[in-house]
């Protein structure tokens, strides 16, 4: 081969450039709209799940059972079928985390109080937040939250028994 055929022309490079954007507009949008389909797909199992426990609330062990047996039966695990349920019930209209991936769903989840998920939700839609500092924060509040639930179960735990000690006495001597 010759030092001319290895050597691109300006017309390649512009062909290759314009490749490149096309691959690269494609393959986001893809992505994007895999993400959507999980959310979606994952939204609507949580609500199925939440709907058939709800018309079976009367058997209160009846929602951990099904889980385990939804899960047998559908290789999906109970885990994934526990926060599919739990995304259903956080938020019943999917409307506020349509654009979100379901890893950042699923971290929003994990926050208990709502106040904290609101502002995260804020957060991840004005583009504030990146996926790895939603997480730290998840965690940061979560362990907040673990540490002000051990502080009042200490604050209402009833006071130490004191332990009597024995006494002795004189040997030999009985009481009548």
């Amino acid at each position: 081969m010759t030092a001319t055929a290895l050597s691109p022309s300006p017309n390649s490079d512009r062909a290759y450039v314009r490749l490149r954007r096309d691959i690269e507009a494609v393959l986001i949008t893809g992505r994007a709209k895999v993400e959507a389909a999980w959310v979606g797909t994952y939204h609507e199992t949580g609500r199925l799940i939440h709907e058939h426990v709800l018309k079976a609330k009367a058997r209160a062990d009846y929602g951990a059972k099904l889980l385990e047996r939804l899960s047998t039966d559908t290789d999906v695990s109970v885990r994934t079928l526990r926060e599919c349920e739990q995304f259903y019930r956080l938020f019943p209209i999917r409307r506020p985390v349509a654009e979100l991936g379901w890893n950042n769903c699923r971290l929003l989840c994990q926050v208990g109080d709502e106040e904290a998920r609101a502002r995260l939700l804020a957060d991840l839609k004005r583009g504030d937040l990146p996926t790895v500092q939603l997480k730290e924060r998840v965690r940061a509040l979560n362990a907040a939250a673990r540490e002000e639930q051990e502080e009042a179960e200490l604050a209402t735990a009833p006071a130490p028994l004191r332990l009597l000690r024995p006494r002795r006495g004189t040997p030999d001597l009985y009481r009548i």
